[in-house]
């Protein structure tokens, strides 16, 4: 978590103060952040004034509120505790209010994994902007933000901002704004697009030293092209029927249906029978539940490892468990053109699928003898 979006709250903007029942300065206390102090074996939060009518009517008390001993974990408690005061304290401002209604009426409304992109983006935008009105923010505030936190995270800090930009749109048809949308002209990071794009020769040397598990998972992936998620969540009881594999993508909510094949059948097969429990989960852990995405990572780089540091014949270049699904897009849309790749992909529109594929294959040129044959 950012100590910075968290300290530069207004409601923690106060002079260090002293009084502390042990007699000791506060200022002098090993602090985590404004307010926040390490008391009695934890990090505990020092309630000003002006909070304490609010932590009464929440039952807390008024003096000292205890957090954890942990550091993320404090900070984390600390935001959600002062989230809470304000709800209490009459203190939402109109950007709290629209960033919980455009929580709750909209993103319902977005795939499953967008749905937790989302609220993700409102946590870090809360802590920025949860303390001001629609219309006092400024288009500098927003491009100060993204590029502060695009030192970290570039994609991200594009995406947040297009959080901020869907919900100010919503604030003046919502009537809580009157202004302009300040997300609209700040740039935006450049973001170079990804074109590492396994050949079928390279994946067959990576199945080759990779464990039988990941090699199995690696065909499954190259047939059906599905994202991480939804592979790790298929089960036999939800998506596998007489005519194919029906999955609702969890972050677009597109429906596919992956008709049977021999070859599918075989590679589902292969792939089960790496279970060591019985389960629902094509690929489940020891517990039974879906494998976790730490344990096929972990699996996956041990492959990788392997693969890169063979003896005989090891791969040349490292590539990610998603560029696999980029090399099964490239070759059905050689074969059977672009709609039938979206459709695979379950993207929502062509473009989406053009802007894929544009970085990860090479455009055909025309020699110039065939134009100059040609014209002879």
């Amino acid at each position: 978590m950012n100590n910075r979006a968290i300290t530069s709250r207004p409601d923690v903007y106060s002079p260090a103060f002293f009084n502390e029942p042990e007699g000791l300065f506060m200022t002098t206390m090993k602090k985590l952040c404004k307010r926040v102090y390490w008391y009695r074996q934890k990090w505990q939060f020092r309630p000003a004034a002006h909070h304490k009518q609010a932590l009464k009517k929440m039952d807390l008390p008024t003096g000292w509120v205890a957090l954890s001993a942990d550091d993320d974990k404090a900070l984390k408690a600390l935001a959600e505790l002062l989230d809470r005061i304000d709800q209490h304290s009459g203190l939402m401002t109109g950007m709290k209010r629209l960033f919980d209604r455009y929580e709750q009426e909209v993103v319902p409304t977005l795939g499953t994994r967008t749905q937790k992109d989302k609220k993700d983006h409102l946590k870090r935008l809360r802590r920025t902007f949860g303390h001001m009105e629609p219309d006092q923010i400024t288009t500098a505030m927003v491009q100060a933000y993204v590029d502060r936190r695009g030192k970290s995270s570039p994609s991200q800090a594009n995406q947040e901002a297009s959080t901020l930009s869907q919900s100010m749109r919503r604030a003046r048809v919502w009537g809580m704004m009157n202004g302009a949308n300040p997300v609209d002209g700040i740039i935006r990071h450049q973001l170079k697009p990804r074109e590492r794009l396994p050949t079928l020769a390279e994946l067959e040397v990576f199945k080759r030293h990779s464990s039988p598990f990941i090699a199995a998972y690696t065909d499954l992936k190259l047939e059906i092209g599905l994202r991480q998620e939804d592979l790790l969540n298929l089960n036999m009881k939800e998506h596998f029927f007489e005519d194919g594999i029906r999955v609702r993508t969890r972050k677009t909510g597109k429906r596919l249906l992956f008709p049977w094949t021999d070859h599918l059948r075989a590679v589902v097969a292969r792939v089960r029978s790496f279970n060591k429990v019985d389960s629902d989960y094509l690929m489940c852990g020891g517990d039974g539940q879906a494998l976790k995405k730490n344990t096929f990572t972990d699996r996956w780089q041990r492959s990788m490892a392997n693969a890169l540091s063979a003896d005989e014949g090891p791969l040349i270049e490292r590539f990610h468990e998603h560029d696999i699904r980029a090399t099964h897009a490239t070759l059905v849309e050689e074969k059977m053109g672009i709609a039938t790749a979206s459709t695979n992909l379950g993207h929502d529109n062509l473009k989406t699928t053009e802007m894929y594929l544009r970085g990860k294959k090479y455009e055909r040129t025309t020699p110039f003898s065939e134009v100059v044959n040609d014209r002879v």
